[in-house]
């Protein structure tokens, strides 16, 4: 899982410039992976969305605080609907481990900034997909983010 985050700042003139400031990676548990023959609960593909949201809410969080911007003013993408309609939702979902990570976000982030990205634009993903670190150089959607 991957989280990046951009500045973009608008210019007298109109123009806007976004840059990449940070990238942090995490890999998955490894119950993720391994074949459902024990009784211990895998992760879905929706549950390990909802960790890859905490961790961004976690770095945008700690950035902002650094640079002193109120997270209001910060807009957060994800690219799965799921988590974005649980992170929007006030309900519980009925599952403890779940709720809990959605609190955790909500408690970092308001829920008003999270927006819905199609995965071919988001730039995280190419973190998560072992593109190589040479195509990442040439990579415009990694660097500049949505502009």
């Amino acid at each position: 899982m991957a989280a990046t985050v951009y500045s973009r700042v608008n210019s007298i003139t109109s123009q806007t410039c976004t840059r990449l400031l940070v990238a942090k990676t995490k890999l998955s548990p490894i119950r993720s992976l391994r074949p459902p023959a024990t009784k211990a609960p895998r992760m879905t593909i929706p549950h390990l969305e909802l960790r890859a949201a905490l961790l961004a809410a976690q770095l945008l969080r700690s950035l902002a605080s650094e640079l002193d911007i109120s997270t209001e003013n910060c807009i957060a993408w994800i690219d799965s609907q799921i988590v974005l309609h649980w992170l929007r939702s006030t309900k519980p979902t009925g599952n403890v481990l779940i709720d809990n990570y959605i609190e955790h976000v909500q408690e970092l982030l308001p829920a008003s900034i999270w927006h819905y990205v199609p995965t071919e634009s988001n730039p995280e993903d190419l973190a998560s997909r072992c593109v190589e670190p040479q195509q990442l150089l040439s990579c415009k959607l990694w660097w500049t983010g949505l502009d």
